[in-house]
């Protein structure tokens, strides 16, 4: 038994070091992009040149609250490029098949979503200190608690990828992606309170505010702007952190059920 598990072990660390090896070579790209690129732009275009447009004196406020939650946009986009491989893979290559022969179905997909959820947080994690040193300027930052911010970008990038990991199971034809993005993704991240915060939702359509609490975005969002601006206006950082690790438990759970019955079928 002793020797099974250091030989699950091996194996598990041997895939986690492959995928450290295919990211890694393209980690320059990821950098210039996710880290340097999308914060700025993002800097400037919601919490500057949008908040000045619609709010007027108001902007460094307003502007704030509407970049508090685009991170959201980022992480999706690092979700489902870190986990995706396993959709190709099934349809495709079906190396999966060799895999589990060596290991376990549930803890070839748990390496798959530690790898992808410190890949995603590690691209996530330096969104505001990046966009605070490039355009510090055009936005209130002086409430924000990082420990605080850190937790939820963690949290979130758990839950974002462990969604995308159940897509990359549940979808069996390239021709379903776009659909998953248009129909599953843009939605969540509309009503999941990416541009336009949960409280203003409830305020003007209640019953839309009421269905969005089952949307698992939005508890990343409001932790993310409780942590930077904080205020009742938001959920609590111990509500939104709850939901997401449920949220993430019950993706991985549906998760390895999806791919046991994938594989049974190849």
């Amino acid at each position: 038994m002793h020797s099974k598990f250091l030989n699950s072990l091996y194996i598990f660390g041997q895939f986690f070091r492959r995928d450290l090896y295919v990211y890694g070579k393209q980690l320059n790209r990821f950098v210039i992009n996710y880290v340097l690129i999308y914060p700025a732009l993002y800097a400037i275009c919601f919490a500057f040149l949008q908040a000045k447009n619609y709010f007027g004196d108001n902007a460094k406020e307003m502007g704030t609250l509407s970049f508090a939650g685009v991170v959201l946009l980022v992480m999706s986009s690092v979700a489902y490029r870190s986990t995706f491989d396993l959709f190709f893979d099934l349809i495709e290559n079906k190396h999966i098949s060799f895999r589990v022969t060596l290991l376990d179905p549930r803890l070839i997909m748990l390496e798959h979503f530690i790898f992808a959820s410190l890949f995603t947080f590690i691209l996530c994690a330096p969104f505001y200190l990046i966009s605070y040193i490039l355009v510090g300027h055009i936005f209130d930052m002086s409430h924000i608690h990082w420990l605080s911010l850190f937790s939820v970008l963690a949290l979130g990038s758990m839950c974002c990828v462990s969604y995308h990991l159940l897509a990359a199971v549940i979808l069996k034809r390239v021709e379903q992606i776009g659909t998953f993005w248009f129909r599953v993704n843009f939605v969540l991240q509309v009503f999941g309170g990416t541009w336009i915060p949960h409280y203003v939702i409830s305020a003007v359509i209640p019953a839309l505010g009421y269905i969005t609490y089952l949307a698992p975005l939005t508890y990343v969002t409001e932790g993310l702007r409780q942590a930077i601006v904080g205020g009742p206006r938001f959920l609590s950082l111990s509500t939104c952190m709850g939901a997401l690790v449920l949220f993430t438990i019950l993706f991985i759970a549906l998760s390895f059920r999806a791919l046991k019955k994938r594989i049974d079928c190849i």
